[in-house]
Formats: structure tokens, sequence, C-alpha cells
């Protein structure tokens, strides 16, 4: 019974490789500011639109959400072509919403 309880249990991944993973999360966060901090330096000194490019900016970071949230949980179709057609049959829908 013991044995078999054990043998349920997920098996905890090796302490380097979840330092790993939070080194790395954290290097992609200090890109993602660096790159919004520098953006915003550039936009004050060049006076471009300060709404604008951030519209687009987000509507790019929604697009990547939307669409990394389908194509993650769907990994089983990944070889079917008709998901891949469904998606790219969406896109001009997306860009026009």
């Amino acid at each position: 019974m013991i044995e078999r309880v054990a043998r349920q249990r997920r098996a905890r991944p090796p302490l380097w490789n979840r330092i790993r993973d939070y080194a790395l999360y954290s290097i992609i966060a200090i890109i993602v500011v660096l790159a919004a901090v520098g953006f915003g330096i550039h936009q004050g000194k060049t006076g471009g639109s300060p709404v604008l490019p951030m519209k687009w900016i987000g509507f790019g970071g929604m697009t990547l959400i939307a669409y990394g949230y389908a194509i993650s949980d769907n990994t089983k179709l990944w070889r079917a072509r008709g998901f891949w057609l469904g998606l790219s049959c969406l896109w001009p829908s997306w860009l026009t919403c």
C-alpha cells in the first residue's frame, strides 16, 4: 500500500532545475522591464505619441497570449492540418476586431 502511494506521487524536479527555471524567469522579466524603460526614454527624447505605440504593443501582447494559449493547450492537434488552417482563418478576424 505504501509503495503504491509513493509511486502515485509526482517526483519533484531536482533543485538545480528549479533554480535554473527561476533564473530564466527573472532574466526574462528584467529584459521586459528594461525594454519598457528604454522605450519610455526613447519616447520622451523624440517627443513621440504617448498613446499610439502602447496600443500596438498591447495588441501584440494580447495576440501572443491568445494564440499562445490556443496553441499550447492543443498540442495533440499540432500535426492536424485543420488545426493550423482554423487558426489561420481566425487570424484576419482577430486583426479586424
